[in-house]
């Protein structure tokens, strides 16, 4: 029976420094708002990135607007329209924000990734960790607090370039 030969995580980074590996990482490139997600990948030695995925949440016109309940006027036959305790474009974001944090996880699952950097507003951001498992969650490398989604592939570059240049990853030669 002949050996199966496996491809190494690690590959030699430079042969002037012994020991210094580096670890080639899968690194999936999240950039969200509330109603809008892409999927973006680096590409392989090049500073430019490509939009793998997108997904656009529901419109609020594709479901009909909610008539708020109805109170009586003590004083009068008169009724009025109560507001409501949430706001449901907010609610919708919420529920958006916390499917896209369970689809990261099963993707971590399956092993599409390894490293994650999140792009969002503060408030998305803060809703996607919080749908995230611990694992996902600790996969995390960077968490960058910007609006980027209507940004095109050929500028983001501009925008996440200090985030790709600061990796350096060393582990254990193997």
């Amino acid at each position: 029976m002949s050996k199966a030969r496996f491809r190494r995580p690690f590959t030699i980074a430079s042969s002037t420094t012994p020991g210094i590996v580096m670890r080639s990482h899968k690194t999936l490139f999240v950039i969200a708002d509330g109603g809008h997600v892409r999927y973006v990948a680096k590409r392989v030695g090049e500073l430019a990135f490509n939009t793998v995925r997108e997904v656009v949440a529901a419109s609020r016109h594709d479901h009909p607007p909610c008539r708020p309940g109805r109170v009586h006027e003590s004083a009068s036959p008169a009724r009025h329209g109560i507001e409501p305790h949430h706001q449901v474009d907010t609610l919708r974001k919420e529920e958006f924000m916390r499917g896209i944090g369970q689809e990261l996880n099963k993707s971590r699952q399956r092993g599409e990734f390894d490293r994650l950097v999140l792009v969002a507003p503060a408030r998305p951001l803060g809703q996607l960790v919080d749908a995230l498992d611990a694992e996902t969650e600790a996969s995390v490398s960077t968490r960058v607090r910007k609006d980027l989604t209507r940004v095109p592939d050929s500028r983001l570059h501009e925008h996440l370039a200090d985030i790709v240049h600061g990796w350096r990853v060393t582990g254990p030669e193997t």
